[in-house]
């Protein structure tokens, strides 16, 4: 789970230093990521948006039919009613606002219509309760607490 979710902190760290608050700077140019020389352009940042996006949301549709339900049997954090799905859908409305405007922003002229630092202001919006969330699950998911509530052969049973 922690490499799927670097792969996330990845990607939402290289939006972030792409799309700075202030929106005079939109003209400055960021790495795509560290130590490459590539800039990212409006189109870039688009895709590179929506994709996070429908990767998370896919990502967290997975977990919610498929590895929540087996998991709360034993641990109330992945019940409906749990913090992980309350999480779940703080980071998905976020996920919608931000994936409208990229939306919006894709449909015109190569990605002209782009305010990066819109797209932060979006990120802002559920950028501390994704991490937390990223951070908390991984945390949850370890070896140690797991074996509180499941055997090594169960966890092996898992039909995953």
């Amino acid at each position: 789970m922690e490499q799927i979710h670097n792969e996330f902190r990845d990607t939402w760290t290289q939006l972030k230093q792409a799309c700075p608050l202030d929106s005079q700077a939109q003209s400055y140019s960021y790495p795509a990521t560290e130590g490459e020389g590539e800039d990212l352009s409006n189109e870039e940042i688009i895709m590179l948006g929506l994709s996070f996006c429908e990767g998370l949301s896919m990502h967290h549709s997975i977990e919610e039919r498929f590895i929540f339900p087996l998991l709360a049997a034993r641990m109330p954090e992945f019940g409906t009613s749990g913090i992980l799905a309350e999480q779940h859908e703080l980071i998905h409305d976020g996920l919608v606002r931000m994936r409208g405007y990229l939306n919006r922003c894709e449909r015109a002229d190569a990605g002209e219509g782009l305010d990066r630092s819109e797209v932060r202001r979006f990120m802002g919006g559920f950028e501390q309760v994704l991490w937390e969330h990223l951070d908390g699950e991984v945390a949850v998911l370890g070896g140690e607490n797991m074996r509180r509530f499941w055997s090594l052969d169960e966890v092996r049973r898992f039909p995953m």
